[in-house]
């Protein structure tokens, strides 16, 4: 039996007075909400974002959940209390064990959490069984002007889903692509070409007033990082918002050509899943020739009817 329960009307005031002491570990939830992200959670908690309570007479907390449409992953968006704010570690181990449960029953088979390397909360993921299978950094660019290089190459952008899904597979490492949804299933993707061909693709996140970037570049096709940058800002309209990349390894973009563009680095994270399934066991059972009441089957299930023409009986 599961010690979390779903977030009723009676608990608001408690969920209240608990949001400004948790910490977020879904990008785009953050992005959102800032620090207040269960403020957003309230809105949507009926939905794909479901919030959790784990109450008890030593105090309690709450979780929250992000469903992505059509995955069969969960990011684990929200908890309250953080460490820093007095929580024990007890309590974390037992509030991703049952946000893990609770997502497990809800079709997810794995959740992911994006957990910033300084977070005192790290070692927790780790003992409940979480693992690190990439690391990532954040980078803002506020609204600035987007400035050509001096001979800057010619770089064509075009929605494609078929080619970006393509590139992505290309690109990213296989583990990758066994714990995360490809991002064409819930992102604009826009797919850059040269005179090689596809030269890399900007997965585009757009959150409320707020833009999530990925930059994919393919290094084999000839092209510089900045021209492909260029392409990507103007592309997004950068010199009218404000842009936040997400930027692992394999996407192709160096730091130097981020912080050419007017991009500020703001955290280090790392991404982090933990599967909802247990291997099951297999039973055996063994086939009788008959038990009692001696009632004679139609037909064997055993064996070659020819060579074993007479019927089970049981």
């Amino acid at each position: 039996m599961t010690e979390i329960r779903p977030l009723r009307l009676h608990d608001l005031p408690f969920a209240i007075r608990m949001a400004k002491h948790g910490i977020c570990f879904d990008t785009q939830v953050n992005l959102i909400g800032g620090h207040e992200g269960l403020h957003y959670a309230y809105l949507a908690h009926i939905g794909r974002m479901p919030v959790f309570v784990l109450r008890r007479s030593s105090g309690g907390g709450l979780g929250q959940l992000h469903f992505m449409s059509g995955t069969q992953q969960a990011r684990l968006a929200f908890v309250t209390p953080s460490m820093q704010d007095g929580a024990s570690e007890q309590f974390w181990l037992t509030m991703l064990d049952e946000l893990t449960i609770m997502a497990g029953q809800r079709g997810a088979i794995n959740v992911i959490a994006e957990v910033a390397e300084s977070a005192v909360e790290f070692e927790a993921f780790r003992q409940a069984g979480f693992a690190a299978y990439t690391r990532q950094d954040l980078w803002v660019r506020r609204p600035l002007p987007v400035i050509s290089p001096a001979n800057p190459s010619r770089i064509d952008v075009k929605p494609d889903i078929s080619s970006a899904l393509s590139l992505y597979n290309t690109l990213s490492p296989g583990l990758i692509k066994q714990i995360e949804p490809p991002p064409t299933l819930n992102s604009q993707c826009h797919t850059l070409s040269n005179d090689h061909g596809v030269c890399g693709m900007a997965v585009i996140y757009k959150i409320g007033q707020v833009m999530l970037v990925e930059p994919y570049l393919n290094a084999n096709k000839s092209v510089e990082p900045r021209d492909f940058l260029t392409a990507v800002l103007k592309t997004v309209r950068a010199d009218r918002r404000t842009i936040y990349c997400r930027l692992r390894d394999y996407m192709g973009i160096t730091t130097g050509a981020m912080r050419d563009h007017g991009f500020e680095h703001f955290s280090s994270q790392v991404a982090m899943f933990r599967h909802t399934t247990v291997r099951a066991s297999l039973q055996t059972y063994k086939l009788v020739e008959q038990a009692e009441g001696r009632v004679p089957l139609p037909t064997s299930i055993t064996g070659n009817h020819e060579d074993n023409p007479s019927p089970l009986t049981f």
